[in-house]
């Protein structure tokens, strides 16, 4: 019995180290060495599930400025302010993109219901309401409710 704790204790912990290596954003630093293995690190995160909120016009911004910096076509401060750029477009995808599970009871049930979307998603949603309770076109605007 206590080997079989022993195990799960080592499996839960190890579990635990890995989920928190992608707890933030990944961050481009010139100073820290190579940028072509951290422009191929930053190319394989931004595809993954932690940046899916990440705009187009932002990754095409992203990826030409990463080119431009590995490339050596920018120099002196244009450097710090790509860098700042993209660590800025890297920050703000992933917060975006962390996804946030509720547990709610629909109308008419006793059986509480997982549903998850991201931050982004959910602000969408909220300005939506916002969109269509300043438009009068929903139940509001009826109700008299502002």
């Amino acid at each position: 019995m206590l080997r079989v704790i022993f195990v799960a204790f080592i499996l839960f912990t190890s579990h635990a180290n890995a989920a928190d290596k992608d707890k933030q954003a990944v961050q481009l630093s010139v100073s820290a060495g190579s940028v072509s293995s951290q422009k191929q690190l930053i190319e394989s995160k931004i595809v993954n599930i932690e940046y899916q909120e990440m705009q187009n016009a932002d990754r095409v911004e992203l990826l030409t400025q990463l080119e431009a910096i590995d490339s050596g076509t920018v120099t002196g401060n244009t450097i710090i302010v790509y860098q700042e750029n993209i660590n800025t477009i890297l920050k703000k995808a992933f917060a975006d993109s962390r996804l946030i599970c509720t547990n709610e009871m629909p109308t008419g049930s006793k059986r509480a219901v997982r549903t998850c979307s991201t931050v982004a998603a959910k602000d969408r949603q909220q300005q939506n309401v916002q969109n269509t309770r300043n438009t009068g076109n929903g139940p509001a605007a009826s109700t008299g409710i502002q």
